[in-house]
C-alpha cells in the first residue's frame, strides 16, 4: 500500500483511511489495484480489497485515474499511480 517505497507518513497506507496500491500479477498478465476500506483499521486482512485489470495498458490507467478521483482518494495519488504502474511493467 506504499506507492513510493519511501518511508513517510505522506505514503504510508497504514495511517491514512483511503489509501491505495498497484501490484502486478505474478505472470503478468493484469494489475491488481489495492484499496482501503474505511472503518477497517483493526481487521488488516479484511480491509483490502483488489480490483483486477487485465485490458490494455492505457485502459488501465485511465480506469485507475477516473478511480482516484471520483471516490475522492488523496490528489498526490492520482499523479503518483500511473507511474508506479509503468515502472512495474514488464
Amino acid at each position: 500500500m506504499n506507492l513510493k517505497g519511501k518511508n513517510c507518513f505522506k505514503y504510508c497506507g497504514l495511517v491514512h483511511k483511503k489509501a491505495i496500491g498497484i501490484k502486478q500479477e505474478r505472470d503478468g498478465k493484469g494489475v491488481y489495484l489495492l484499496t482501503k476500506k474505511v472503518g477497517y483499521d483493526h481487521k488488516p486482512r479484511q480491509a483490502i480489497v483488489r480490483t483486477k485489470f487485465v485490458r490494455g495498458q492505457r485502459r488501465t490507467l485511465q480506469k485507475i485515474r477516473n478511480f482516484v478521483c471520483r471516490q475522492k482518494y488523496r490528489r498526490e495519488l492520482k499523479m503518483v499511480s500511473p507511474t508506479c504502474l509503468l515502472l512495474n511493467s514488464p
